[in-house]
């Protein structure tokens, strides 16, 4: 992971931080490379920055180590918050057997 760069794995129902290894879930980060938002469009930043700026990458992402993620999957706009937990869990299936 570059020096500078946030990252965090997400709940895509509960918005919830996700810790533990293997488990699926919508990836944010941030850093130098992420753009700070939209030039004078508040409504367009909304949509693809979260409350601490992260960028709402789309992507699914597990936890393999602690301190090292994964992407497993990457999902169409605005999917991921249409996803039930089940259904994110069967799409990384194959991957968590490599763990």
């Amino acid at each position: 992971m570059l020096k500078a760069t946030r990252t965090k794995i997400v709940d895509p129902a509960s918005r919830k931080e996700i810790l533990e290894r293997g488990i699926p879930g919508e990836l944010l980060y941030a850093g130098p490379g992420v753009f700070p938002g939209y030039w004078k469009r508040p409504d367009l930043t909304a949509k693809v920055l979260d409350e601490e700026d992260l960028f709402k990458e789309r992507g699914v992402a597990i936890y393999k180590y602690p301190e090292r993620l994964e992407m497993v999957d990457a999902l169409p706009r605005n999917a991921l918050n249409k996803v039930e937990k089940k259904k994110l869990r069967q799409m990384v299936a194959s991957h968590l057997l490599e763990m």
